[in-house]
């Protein structure tokens, strides 16, 4: 059966030929599905093989091409960094944002109200890997120690991504934007103050968690 249309004609033939196949059905087969990916069972995808390089998720060229960028440094031990890009990519889900998790909410529930994702999503449990979806957010590139790279999902007036990065002793959080038209600019405008607090206090909170690893 297709999804819409049938689309084969169903008949006895595979119970003749596969007399001890139990065959499972497909509302049963979803459920076992949901399951496994609940219970982090799910081991691979089909496009492990392509070395993370797919997975309905293209190369993003565009991030070089933004027309804003906001970037947030702090030093740190260089020995922490491991440290660091762990709790990087914990975040999302159950877990929060590390600061001023009631203002992620706000923008979920606004994000939600205007027919985005919001934070429904959550994340899937385990280590994060290329393709997946962290709250209104998907995971665009990872470089172990050195880059965590998501783009938004949410509703906004233009394209946005938040990348982690390490660097030697710097540790920084950027935002990229690229605006679509005069509301993508006054929505950057807007947002820059946000950023300048919440991002400081990130950052502090992921050393803070950082340090209690070692």
């Amino acid at each position: 059966m297709g999804l819409k249309h049938e689309s084969i004609i169903e008949n006895s033939n595979a119970k003749k030929i596969f007399p001890d196949v139990k065959v499972t059905e497909f509302e049963e087969a979803v459920r076992l599905s949901i399951e496994e990916i609940k219970k982090n069972q799910v081991i691979s995808r089909w496009c492990d093989s392509s070395k993370s390089q797919v997975c309905d998720v293209p190369f993003v060229p565009e991030v070089s091409k933004a027309i804003y960028v906001d970037r947030y440094f702090t030093k740190i031990d260089e020995d922490k960094a491991y440290n660091i890009f762990q709790v990087c990519k914990s975040a999302g889900g159950e877990n929060g944002w590390f600061a001023l998790n009631f203002l992620w909410g706000i923008r979920g529930l606004i994000d939600k109200l205007v027919g985005g994702y919001g934070l429904n999503r959550g994340r899937r449990k385990g280590d994060l890997r290329i393709g997946d979806s962290i709250d209104f957010w998907k995971v665009i590139d990872i470089v172990e120690n050195k880059r965590l790279l998501l783009e938004a999902q949410m509703r906004l007036p233009g394209k946005a991504w938040l990348e982690f990065s390490i660097l030697d002793d710097d540790f920084t959080i950027t935002a990229y934007f690229y605006p679509k038209g005069l509301a993508g600019r006054i929505y950057w405008y807007l947002m820059l103050p946000f950023h300048k607090i919440i991002f400081k206090l990130m950052q502090k909170d992921i050393i803070r968690q950082a340090n209690e690893l070692s």
